[in-house]
C-alpha cells in the first residue's frame, strides 16, 4: 500500500555537505511536512498567475514567444482514443434526431458536475450531454446572477437529499451536486481540479482572452476530445484522499533506490532547459527532480499524472510533446512535456519552458531509459 505524504510544497532537506550546489536540478526523493499551517480548501482551489515561465525563459535569454498558445500545425496532440465527441447545439437544435445520449438517472450518481460559462453556454457535463442540459444550465447562470446582482456570491443551496456548491471564477461558472451528507468542502476541492484542468489545456491568460474577446464564446470548440481528462480528474478527486489532503501517492521504494533514480534524471538532463523531471509508475511518483529556486505543487502533480494514465493513446507510440499548463506553477504560460513509457505501467515526465527543446529532451530520456533506472 502506497503512502499519502503531506506536502503543501515539496522541500528539500538543507545539506550542508552537499558539494553540488551549482548543479542544475535538485532531487526531490524525499518529502518533508511544511511547518507553516496550511488552509486546505484555499490551496486546492486557488491558481497562481505568476508569469514565472517566461521569467525563466528570460534568465535562460530565450525568447517569451515560445511560450504563446501553439498554432494550428503544432496545436495539442489529441487523444483521440480517450476522446468524447461533441456535438455543436447548433446541430442539435436543427435536428432533434441528433440526440444520442440518454440522461441518466441522477439519483443513482453520487456527484454531478458542470460547467458553463458566464452568459450561461453548456461547457461540461459529467452525465448526459450537455447540449440537452443547456436549459438547467441556465437556470444555474441565472441563480448565480440573481445574487451577483446584491454584491453577494452564491456559494452552496440545499435542497432535499442533494446540495448545489458553486464555484465562480472569471468568465466560468462551476457547479457540484452532491449528497447533503458529503462535506461541502469536498465539492469546492473537486470544482477547484475541475477548473485546474481546464487551465491546464487552455492557460488562464487564453482563457481571459478569448472570452474578452467573443463574450458568448462556446469554449467547447476548444476543448474537443479533452472531456476525458475532466472527468478522470473528477474520478480522482471522488475516489482518493491526495486531492484533498494536498498530497502525493509515491511508490514504495527504498530510500537507495529512489535516490539512485533521482541521481540519473538529475544527470541526464544537466544543462538542459528543464525545468522538472518525473519517473513515475502507475498512478503513483517514484522520483521527482526540480530546477533550483522552483517548486511543485502537489495539485499540479495529480494533472500531470491524470494526463498520463488517462490516456492510453500515449502508450501507443514512443514519445509525446504536449504543452501543458501547470496552474499552481504558472497559470499563465505553457510548460513543455516529453512524456514516454518504458513499457505498459512506467512512464518518465521532462517539462520544459522551450518549445524547442524536443530532441534534446529525447535525448535526456533515452538516457533516462538506458540505464534501466525503473
Amino acid at each position: 500500500m502506497s503512502a499519502l505524504v503531506d506536502c503543501p510544497e515539496l522541500q528539500l532537506p538543507d545539506d550542508d555537505d552537499s558539494d553540488t550546489e551549482d548543479e542544475y536540478l535538485d532531487s526531490n526523493s524525499l518529502l518533508f511536512q511544511s511547518e507553516a499551517p496550511i488552509d486546505i480548501i484555499s490551496a486546492g482551489i486557488d491558481v497562481q498567475p505568476t508569469n514565472v515561465v517566461k521569467q525563466i525563459l528570460a534568465e535562460a535569454g530565450l525568447s517569451i514567444g515560445i511560450t504563446d498558445p501553439p498554432s494550428s500545425e503544432t496545436d495539442r496532440l489529441r487523444l483521440e482514443t480517450d476522446s468524447i465527441s461533441t456535438t455543436s447545439s447548433q446541430d442539435i437544435s436543427e435536428d432533434p434526431s441528433n440526440y444520442t445520449a440518454v440522461i441518466p438517472d441522477w439519483k443513482e450518481q453520487n456527484m454531478l458536475v458542470f460547467v458553463l460559462s458566464e452568459a450561461g453556454k453548456p461547457i461540461y457535463s459529467r452525465y448526459g450531454d450537455e447540449c440537452r442540459l443547456a436549459s438547467i444550465m441556465g437556470v444555474m447562470q441565472a441563480l448565480v446572477s440573481f445574487v451577483a446582482a446584491s454584491n453577494d456570491e452564491l456559494l452552496s443551496v440545499d435542497a432535499g437529499e442533494r446540495s448545489f456548491v458553486f464555484l465562480t471564477r472569471p468568465h466560468l461558472i462551476l457547479v457540484a451536486v452532491g449528497s447533503v451528507a458529503e462535506p461541502k468542502e469536498h465539492l469546492v476541492v473537486c470544482l477547484g481540479y475541475v477548473y485546474s484542468q481546464l487551465l491546464s489545456l487552455l492557460t488562464l491568460q487564453r482563457l481571459d482572452h478569448r472570452f474578452t474577446v467573443q463574450k458568448n464564446l462556446d469554449l467547447r470548440r476548444l476543448l474537443v476530445g479533452d472531456s476525458r481528462l475532466i472527468s478522470s480528474i473528477v474520478e480522482f478527486v471522488e475516489d482518493s484522499f491526495a486531492a484533498f489532503l494536498q498530497s502525493v501517492s509515491y511508490l514504495p521504494l527504498a530510500p537507495a533506490a529512489r535516490d539512485a533514480c533521482s541521481q540519473i534524471i538529475s544527470q541526464s538532463v544537466k544543462s538542459r532547459v528543464v525545468v522538472f523531471g518525473l519517473l513515475l509508475h502507475r498512478n503513483h511518483l517514484v522520483s521527482l527532480v526540480r530546477m533550483k529556486g522552483h517548486e511543485l505543487h502537489p495539485a499540479d502533480i495529480h494533472l500531470i499524472i491524470n494526463l498520463v494514465c488517462s490516456s492510453q493513446s500515449l502508450k501507443s507510440v514512443q514519445t509525446h510533446w504536449i504543452p501543458i499548463c501547470l496552474p499552481k506553477f504558472d497559470a499563465n504560460g505553457f510548460l513543455y512535456a516529453n512524456i514516454a513509457f518504458l513499457d505498459n505501467h512506467t512512464s518518465s515526465v521532462l517539462l520544459s519552458v522551450d518549445s524547442t527543446q524536443f530532441y534534446a529532451l529525447e535525448e535526456a530520456k533515452d538516457a533516462i531509459f538506458d540505464s534501466r533506472c525503473c
